[in-house]
């Protein structure tokens, strides 16, 4: 037997025994997809029924926010540092 053939047989003795052993790392588990809306995307869907959480891609911006936001009428008086009190 030639040093070649020890080498091949102590290689498939080596590949037979890892084989036959666990793998030594776990597998990686793959993580649920999580809702994105905002600052509750990581709710569950429990929590987002409770909330009643409307889930919509587009928001309309004057829905959300208080119409007295949009009124601009008394931006003249800012330009001078003059705080109009009506």
């Amino acid at each position: 037997m030639t040093v070649t053939d020890l080498a091949m047989d102590a290689a498939e003795e080596q590949a037979k025994r890892a084989a036959e052993r666990p793998p030594r790392t776990p597998t990686k588990t793959e993580e649920p997809e999580v809702k994105t809306i905002g600052s509750s995307c990581t709710w569950g869907d429990e929590e987002l029924d409770r909330f009643k959480v409307k889930i919509v891609p587009d928001v309309d911006v004057q829905e959300m926010i208080p119409s007295e936001f949009f009124n601009f009428e008394k931006f003249e008086g800012y330009d001078k540092c003059i705080f109009l009190l009506l």
